[in-house]
């Protein structure tokens, strides 16, 4: 039952606060994944996903509420840099075996539960947390093999920009106009899902210049799954947002990061079909 005092607390957090900020790093992280690579290689692509995965650790507890903050930034850090490691060493581009490092991260989020000090409060949402932020960071990670599968080119970028686009116009969609509302107290709407998903498109096809119409379909289907999954990812994010209102730094990384890394593994395998 919500009391008087979180129902004021639930309405200070405004829609400006709670769009703009996560709209403005989910296109500055966009940027990023898109410029990084072409100025520096591979390697300025590895450093642009290292920070990123950096933030999203150092968001991730404070934003979703989990417990044992320190355990979660060693277990995340761990699995980020034993994802990137991977993919980077590999002479060519394959997802299988971050699956190792997925099955690792669960362990150790095991054994983090086991060795907290008692009282251990919320023992199994901590677990279900740790472990979301493990698979997240090792999604994120998608985008090095991704790069590397599509020679950094055309199918990179459409996949890349549509993924950040969806984000971004369903962030300002929803900023202006959340109709009709998905759930009551989370200012997102079906309007702004919808065009997200026609902004995936329009940036797949514009951008992964399709020599013909079997291309152009193939670009378009890319564009609205990648849409689709970020934008319904980002809505994902809104509610943890909406469900902890207090001002925090942390809110806007999750709701930026979350979508661009869920939907990386999905473009990365949407590519290959894409490609062939």
């Amino acid at each position: 039952m919500v009391t008087g005092v979180e129902q004021r607390t639930k309405t200070d957090l405004g829609p400006v606060r709670h769009h703009v900020p996560a709209a403005a790093l989910a296109a500055l992280a966009t940027a990023a994944l898109v410029l990084a690579p072409r100025e520096f290689g591979p390697t300025g692509l590895l450093v642009t996903v290292a920070l990123l995965q950096i933030g999203l650790i150092a968001a991730w507890s404070r934003a979703t509420g989990t417990r044992g903050y320190l355990g979660s930034l060693v277990i995340g850090a761990g699995t980020a840099v034993s994802a990137d490691t991977v993919l980077a060493l590999q002479s060519e581009p394959d997802l299988g075996p971050l699956a190792a490092v997925l099955a690792l991260a669960f362990v150790a989020a095991m054994l983090h539960q086991l060795t907290r000090s008692a009282p251990r409060r919320l023992a199994t949402a901590s677990l279900a947390g740790t472990s979301t932020l493990a698979v997240t960071l090792v999604a994120l990670s998608a985008d090095l093999a991704l790069y590397r599968v599509t020679d950094g080119g055309a199918v990179y970028l459409a996949t890349v920009v549509a993924t950040g686009g969806a984000v971004v116009i369903g962030h300002l969609v929803d900023l202006a106009l959340p109709v009709p509302r998905i759930a009551p107290g989370v200012p997102r709407g079906l309007l702004a899902l919808l065009l997200s998903v026609g902004a995936g498109i329009a940036a797949s096809v514009t951008l992964s210049d399709p020599s013909g119409l079997i291309d152009s379909l193939g670009a378009a289907i890319l564009g609205a799954i990648v849409g689709l999954v970020s934008a319904l990812l980002a809505v994902a994010a809104s509610y943890v947002a909406a469900d902890r209102p207090q001002e925090s730094w942390s809110l806007p990384w999750l709701q930026a990061l979350l979508p661009l890394a869920g939907a990386a593994p999905i473009g990365y395998f949407l590519a290959l079909r894409v490609m062939g």
